[in-house]
């Protein structure tokens, strides 16, 4: 995984697609659709960045040529290729390229904690008697998580926020069940090397999501919509 450097005032543009609902049972007519797009469109960057550390993984093992990762880089594939179709069927088309874009715009608005994650997994990886390659895919399984992490965070917030306007929701109603797949797969990765309680991982993904808390659209007249990092809150009216 290579350290990002970091990127100053760089800006992640809020989608033009209407918020994926992801449960049928979900009424949402009472909550503002300027929430409900703010949320997924911040909830979903996290996720697609999440998919762009989960192709590191599998590149790292398909250069490695680790024979007992094959099936599940398979059912990984397959997870992600049904994502896709989902989210190909609810966007408009060119959203998905700026999607990618708005993760990378995403990881560079915080290179700051994603340096600083890397440098404590790597820490906490080197007291392991491993080979650079294997330090490196145990890492690149941490960080991935951490992204993980964080989304599921987001996504329980969300919910939390949408059952205040009477609402149905179950705990992560804004993710996609592929997404939802990857926590018991991921890990598997690591072997008997991974471990679930680092503090690194911890500690950003917590950021992460305060981070996403304060962030806040910024609509300019003739440009792309826009979310900066903002000291504000969100409640029932939005503030």
């Amino acid at each position: 995984m290579q350290k990002r450097t970091e990127t100053p005032g760089r800006l992640w543009r809020l989608p033009s697609a209407n918020p994926p609902v992801a449960r049928e049972k979900t009424l949402l007519e009472a909550v503002p659709d300027t929430l409900l797009v703010e949320w997924s469109a911040k909830l979903y960057t996290v996720m697609n960045l999440a998919w762009g550390y989960v192709e590191t993984i599998l590149d790292l093992c398909a250069q490695m040529k680790i024979p007992d990762t094959r099936p599940l880089c398979r059912t990984i594939r397959e997870l992600k290729r049904e994502y896709d179709r989902f989210r190909s069927s609810s966007m408009w088309g060119g959203a998905d390229a700026e999607e990618s874009k708005r993760a990378e715009d995403f990881e560079d608005f915080f290179s700051e904690d994603f340096d600083r994650l890397f440098n404590g997994l790597e820490m906490e990886v080197n007291k392991l008697d491993l080979t650079p390659p294997h330090k490196l895919l145990v890492i690149a399984v941490q960080q991935t998580l951490t992204l993980m992490d964080a989304a599921r965070s987001y996504a329980i917030w969300i919910d939390s926020e949408i059952r205040k306007y009477g609402a149905w929701a179950d705990g992560c109603s804004f993710m996609q069940k592929e997404f939802l797949a990857l926590y018991p797969l991921i890990p598997q990765f690591a072997g008997d090397c991974y471990s679930p309680d680092l503090s690194a991982r911890k500690l950003t993904a917590d950021i992460l999501v305060g981070k996403m808390h304060r962030c806040m659209v910024v609509r300019i007249e003739g440009e792309e919509d826009n979310i900066k990092e903002a000291e504000v809150g969100y409640g029932k009216d939005g503030h």
